[in-house]
């Protein structure tokens, strides 16, 4: 048991209240991979376990109110950051009443919509970010070559940095503008990744490009690079 509550860090379990327990729990019991089980505890322990304390009761006892006052606590910027904080707490709780823990039988999350919850700041969120075009211009505007500065480009529209030395021109499909990903980095499968014009003129850009110069220790460098057919071409 000790091996795979690796998880909750460097503590003993045996040092764990009856709350966390019953998290390490619910994770033990589900198909999340490594990596997601210690997200998810560590989240749940940093923004929920002093409210169960605080309050006397575990997190699948609270009411719809608690949980909605929950998610309005998150930071108005990160609208991702409280879906994902809800989608959580709606695992764990639906957990408790399938097992049969929740003797109310019933998960309060199911008459909350999330979207009705989080409050967006428009303004902010204007002063926050960055438009497309503005991230690509600032990337341009960086030393390097294009290659170094597609594969930001990429890892911008969702790809993996472990799948993108196979991307291939033949993945660019220009018609439905969509970037074919074998994602062998994930857990296999086809991605169909949605582009603009934007990515597609620095994969362009790729094709055309055999050489990079550049000012280094006071001299002319070139970086010279050789075509497989691969985006992102290797240095000779």
């Amino acid at each position: 048991l000790l091996e795979e509550v690796k998880f909750i860090g460097n503590v003993s379990i045996t040092d764990l209240d009856e709350y966390q327990k019953n998290k390490v729990e619910w994770l033990l019991n589900t198909n999340y991979n490594y990596e997601t089980k210690r997200s998810y505890y560590s989240v749940l322990d940093s923004r929920i376990h002093a409210l169960e304390v605080a309050l006397n009761k575990d997190l699948y006892k609270f009411t719809q109110v608690e949980i909605e006052n929950i998610i309005k606590g998150v930071n108005s910027f990160s609208v991702q950051t409280a879906q994902a904080l809800f989608s959580m707490i709606n695992s764990y709780i639906q957990w408790t009443v399938e097992i049969g823990l929740n003797n109310k039988g019933e998960n309060p999350c199911n008459k909350i919509i999330i979207k009705d919850v989080v409050k967006v700041n428009s303004n902010a969120l204007k002063e926050l970010y960055t438009t497309k075009e503005e991230f690509y211009d600032n990337i341009m505007s960086l030393e390097g070559s294009i290659i170094d500065k597609t594969i930001i480009m990429l890892l911008r529209y969702g790809v993996r940095l472990i799948d993108i030395p196979d991307l291939r021109y033949e993945d660019v499909n220009e018609d439905d503008m969509t970037l074919k990903v074998e994602n062998e980095g994930g857990e296999g499968g086809v991605l169909n990744i949605p582009i603009d014009e934007l990515l597609l003129r620095c994969i362009k850009e790729c094709k055309s490009t055999d050489e990079y110069e550049r000012l280094s220790n006071k001299r002319d460098t070139v970086t010279r690079y050789l075509d497989f057919g691969y985006i992102i071409k290797v240095t000779d």
